[in-house]
């Protein structure tokens, strides 16, 4: 069974699976890092010169890549769940966990992450950053709600305090 995490930007997705990976000593995979080296370029770049949906087909390709595998801790995009496809491959192949966060603290993680900005583009170019995050979750918690097998509101915990309320639902067959 994988691990799959999902949530918007900023919701922690990175640093939770990283951690997560490292705590029960499974591989991981970072959707968006895996995407960028295999497209030899950041996410930006690569949908400045081909647009979101090229970005939607690879990143389609390596979640069935990442489904026919056993065991791992994977970190998606936040967009993944915008393709029923992804939706039933995650919930078939593994436990979906939608990491939460309020719009504020989204905002105020990416306005302390300038890395955000730079390697991920705006997915409303000239929208201000918080009206940004809030369509987006008004657009995609319904999604998020589907995929997921349990939710972890990651609000003003510490990554390590997100991992361990992952496992103990693990542990408990939540």
């Amino acid at each position: 069974m994988n691990i799959y995490l999902i949530g918007p930007r900023g919701a922690g997705k990175s640093n939770v699976g990283s951690r997560l990976a490292e705590v029960s000593r499974l591989p991981l995979c970072d959707m968006d890092t895996e995407l960028a080296r295999r497209c030899g370029r950041s996410i930006q770049r690569f949908v400045q010169a081909l647009g979101w949906p090229a970005f939607r087909r690879a990143e389609r390709a390596l979640l069935t890549e990442l489904a026919a595998r056993d065991g791992w801790v994977v970190s998606t995009g936040g967009g993944v769940v915008l393709d029923e496809a992804n939706i039933e491959d995650m919930r078939r192949s593994g436990w979906v966990v939608w990491l939460y966060a309020t719009p504020e603290i989204l905002l105020s993680r990416l306005q302390a992450d300038p890395a955000q900005r730079t390697q991920r583009p705006a997915l409303r170019p000239g929208q201000d950053l918080s009206d940004e995050i809030r369509q987006t979750l008004i657009e995609r918690e319904a999604l998020y709600r589907r995929a997921m097998h349990v939710c972890i509101d990651t609000g003003h915990r510490s990554v390590e305090a997100v991992c361990a309320a992952i496992s103990a639902q693990l542990e408990s067959g939540a």
